[in-house]
């Protein structure tokens, strides 16, 4: 009876501790589950053009929560569901590449209006890198290449965009080291806006320890594509 009592007395203090480390996982971003296959979701596009259109009317967040929600009723797994609460409902998790942490998963983002294919670096430390924010890019090191010098000189409205994330080899896994393992991921440089000429693809190589811990982004290539005829 008596180890009854504690335990009640004890609840709400569980219960707080658990609600407060929700609220730090949602605040940081970081799942607190492995990724794997079972959280894709591809059941073709006009089931999700069918979700989509059930929320469309919608603006986010409500956009997005209507559209997690429909997820679910048409039979989404409750780790895709969980995946796509991740991403803040902005976005599925559509192909799922095992490499042995850190592992590639290719995203798929129904709202945007431009880029709806995204790539993630996950199960990793950090447990999320999305290779697609320019912003973490080192671009100073690619502005130094010479052949990226001789491109501008011909395009000086050149500009880096994503690769394609629809082409599963826009992202190659390295041939694995002692010290850790690298990702070679691509993207293209375009003559000044999202419909431009593709003018090269430029690729970055994103490098880990043995133990799956984020070491650095570093410049790897510029290969320039034949003139648009």
């Amino acid at each position: 009876m008596a180890k009854n009592r504690i335990l009640l007395l004890a609840m709400p203090v569980l219960l707080a501790g658990m609600q407060i480390a929700h609220a730090a996982e949602s605040q940081t971003g970081e799942p607190s589950f492995r990724i794997g296959p079972e959280a894709v979701w591809n059941p073709g596009q006009t089931v999700v053009s069918e979700v989509r259109r059930g929320c469309i009317q919608l603006s986010f967040p409500e956009l997005g929560e209507c559209f997690a929600a429909g997820m679910k009723k048409v039979g989404a797994s409750p780790e895709a569901v969980a995946f796509t609460h991740l991403l803040k409902n902005d976005g599925y998790l559509l192909r799922f590449v095992r490499v042995g942490g850190p592992d590639i998963a290719f995203v798929a983002f129904p709202f945007r209006a431009n880029e709806n294919d995204g790539c993630l670096l996950v199960n990793g430390d950090p447990a999320l890198i999305n290779v697609d924010d320019l912003r973490n890019l080192p671009q100073d090191e690619m502005k130094r290449d010479p052949a990226y010098e001789s491109l501008l000189t011909e395009y000086p409205k050149a500009m880096l965009w994503p690769g394609d994330r629809g082409d599963v080899d826009t992202v190659k896994v390295a041939p694995p080291k002692a010290s850790g393992r690298s990702f070679l991921v691509s993207y293209m440089l375009l003559n000044g806006c999202h419909a431009c000429a593709r003018l090269a693809t430029v690729w970055f190589r994103f490098d880990f320890d043995s133990k799956g811990k984020y070491g650095d982004t570093h410049y790897q290539k510029l290969e320039r594509l034949p003139p648009v005829q």
